[in-house]
């Protein structure tokens, strides 16, 4: 009886042919990440593809009869990867020159407006009854102006 082998350890060099001799360079990539996030494109294809490290980068291959829809694919999806992902919107707030460089005070002008009326109402409680919404002062005395003040 023959004892199975032992898979063999990961930092084991890959075997001299990993991938078909037939094979031929869809595209070069700089790293490992940027060349398997392109494989995807072309297993969405359908199509086999074979990442291999080399030393001008990681190279993307393909059978012969698959290389020039693989491709243009390819080229479509770095076409259609320009600038992504997006900045986040911190970012383009601040993204101009100096000059252009604003902070937006509308939020603290609100909060201020907000502390300015609730300092107010407990300075002179006289202001918050005289700015309620009382149904019986707009319809009995006429003050239309409470509906748009409460």
């Amino acid at each position: 009886m023959h004892a199975p082998e032992p898979p063999s350890a990961p930092d084991d060099p890959p075997p001299e042919n990993a991938f078909p001799a037939d094979t031929l360079v869809a595209g070069i990539y700089p790293s490992h990440r940027d060349a398997f996030e392109h494989s995807f494109v072309l297993l969405a294809m359908g199509a086999e593809c074979w990442l291999v490290a080399a030393p001008d980068g990681h190279h993307l291959r393909v059978t012969p009869d698959l290389l020039p829809e693989a491709r243009h694919q390819l080229a479509l999806f770095d076409h259609e990867s320009t600038d992504w992902p997006p900045r986040a919107p911190a970012e383009l707030a601040f993204a101009g020159p100096a000059a252009n460089r604003r902070i937006p005070l509308g939020p603290l002008v609100w909060l201020l407006a907000i502390i300015a009326v609730f300092h107010a109402q407990s300075v002179y409680p006289e202001l918050a009854e005289s700015a309620a919404l009382d149904a019986s002062r707009v319809f009995a005395h006429g003050e239309l102006w409470r509906a748009f003040t409460a």
